[in-house]
């Protein structure tokens, strides 16, 4: 389920549903997570009150976490938190992680997450072959440079990467 972002959408999963998808942002004072979509609409509502939701119901659904706003600043303390959080809730191979930053996700997959590396805006559909090729070469290194487990962006952009990464 996506956008798993209110205690409401928590609510709504059932035990049997596989995983869900929820936007976070890493408060570096607080060293904590904030769960919303919006840059500028916190609903004040933390990752961690989301997970002892989880808990409570007993759910056993993977997590996507789509950290939106991962940085060379702040990453070692976003591991660190998102760590913390695996072990204290229990997540051990329930957490995926996101970001648009493949360099930083590395870290992750090396404690044992599995990571995906959201890859930029492009539109495959309104560019021409020598745009798609630039697209596919560019996110070719990124793989072969980083590692990463998956690839994820727009659902326009699926045919692009299952066509041409189609083990990501």
């Amino acid at each position: 389920k996506k956008a798993a972002n209110t205690k409401e959408r928590i609510n709504e999963l059932s035990i049997n549903d596989a995983g869900f998808e929820c936007d976070v942002y890493f408060d570096t004072a607080t060293k904590s997570f904030d769960v919303h979509h919006d840059p500028d609409k916190s609903i004040s509502y933390s990752l961690d009150n989301l997970l002892q939701l989880y808990k409570q119901k007993k759910l056993q659904a993977s997590i996507w976490l789509d950290i939106k706003n991962m940085d060379d600043f702040n990453a070692a303390s976003v591991l660190h938190s998102v760590i913390e959080l695996r072990n204290k809730y229990y997540l051990q191979n329930k957490i995926l992680v996101e970001s648009g930053r493949a360099d930083l996700l590395t870290a992750f997959s090396d404690s044992s997450f599995f990571t995906s590396y959201y890859v930029p805006f492009f539109n495959p559909y309104k560019i021409n072959e020598q745009q798609i090729q630039f697209w596919a070469d560019s996110i070719a290194y990124v793989i072969s440079k980083y590692k990463i487990n998956a690839l994820s962006g727009y659902y326009f952009q699926c045919s692009f990467l299952n066509h041409y990464f189609p083990q990501y």
